[in-house]
């Protein structure tokens, strides 16, 4: 396997350990520091995320036989890799301003766009009894307005594209 397919798996694991953090900050609301809010810790988190997926295209197009695959994969992706001031995410939290969750709580996301992410493991059940779901605090959102997935799962979706990305690079 060449290093650039390499350095990009690696970039890729240290995506999912950020998001790790981000889903065990936002489970249990506790700071992983004494000094600032768990709303803060997530954006930094989120920030160092989307570096790391940044990070990734930036191994894979090493190869240039891989840069229209590449482009086409950002130009799908705007929310994380449009450029400008009203760029994508990381953009804006590299260059613009800070990405911060502007809102906590549950909205509904549209209709056949529910992502389901199970990230604590489900308590045994005897057969044939119904199954509860239980949901704590609430999720971080971009902003207010409805409908929409969490912050958390729309990160947790793109690692599953960038994963792809790379087993389709040379």
């Amino acid at each position: 396997m060449s290093s650039f397919i390499d350095n990009a798996l690696v970039k890729l694991d240290e995506a999912a350990f950020y998001l790790a953090l981000m889903d065990k900050l936002e489970l249990e609301r506790a700071s992983f520091t004494d000094t600032r809010k768990p709303e803060i810790e997530f954006s930094y988190l989120l920030s160092a995320l989307l570096n790391a997926c940044y990070s990734c295209t930036e191994h894979l197009i090493r190869n240039r036989v891989n840069h229209d695959l590449i482009k086409s994969f950002k130009d799908s992706h705007p929310n994380f890799y449009k450029s400008g001031p009203n760029g994508g995410w990381r953009t804006q939290a590299v260059h613009f301003r800070p990405v911060n969750p502007e809102h906590d709580g549950y909205i509904p996301p549209p209709g056949n766009n529910v992502i389901l992410r199970f990230r604590e493991k489900a308590k045994p059940h005897k057969p044939g009894e119904p199954v509860t779901l239980s949901f704590g605090a609430g999720s971080f959102y971009f902003t207010d307005t409805g409908p929409q997935n969490s912050i958390c799962n729309l990160c947790s979706q793109h690692l599953s594209y960038i994963r792809k990305l790379i087993e389709d690079c040379k």
